[in-house]
């Protein structure tokens, strides 16, 4: 389903893919209410809870994403604050939905992200590196994630979720290493690359 019509592209700027529809569609099962859309790349996401008449902000690090996502927040003309923004460095109140498509490389470069947003239009491509990078970075990567969810804790609401897009493996590891925390299995993605899940996280 395509929740924002008007969206545009800019050169540099990973599209949106299927993950994203299925956070949107995570969102949506639940009451309307404020949102921090992490990493907002084109504002394919913010956008369109936007125009479902949730509160959204929306952060990059990518001042191209950044232009990016006010030219569709302009196209659709939904009114949302969209600033710069390295994770949680400058976010200074809750929400009740943290929005986040972790990247496979944590440390990833402008250049690296110019390449990523170029092979994202390719799915054979995306099928083919996948693997590779869950291969080199994963270590990394879990390290990164057990770090950000526990720092995310601080900027929910209470019973505020916060969504990522993981590995089938990462889900699976993550619920049993963070056991004090409610992991819940909102969408399967089938990919031959390997299962991705959205799943939407609640702190007790």
């Amino acid at each position: 389903m395509n929740y924002n019509p008007t969206q545009t592209n800019f050169a540099g700027v990973s599209p949106p893919g299927e993950e994203s529809c299925k956070m949107i569609e995570a969102v949506l099962r639940y009451p309307v209410g404020s949102v921090l859309d992490l990493g907002t790349g084109t504002g394919f996401i913010g956008v369109s809870l936007a125009l479902k008449d949730f509160e959204v902000e929306a952060t990059d690090i990518n001042n191209k994403a950044l232009e990016n996502a006010k030219k569709n927040a302009q196209l659709a003309k939904v009114s949302i604050k969209i600033f710069y923004s390295d994770l949680f460095d400058h976010i200074h109140r809750k929400y009740d939905f943290i929005l986040f498509n972790p990247p496979r490389n944590p440390d990833e470069g402008l250049l690296t992200r110019l390449i990523i947003s170029i092979i994202k239009k390719y799915p054979p491509l995306v099928n083919l590196i996948l693997p590779l990078a869950q291969l080199i970075f994963g270590n990394k990567r879990r390290q990164f994630l057990l770090s950000f969810i526990n720092n995310a804790q601080t900027y929910l609401n209470l019973k505020g979720r916060l969504i990522l897009h993981l590995t089938e493996a990462e889900f699976k590891e993550l619920s049993q290493s963070l056991p004090t925390i409610e992991f819940n299995l909102e969408t399967l993605l089938l990919k031959s690359s390997g299962n991705e899940v959205i799943t939407s996280i609640i702190f007790q």
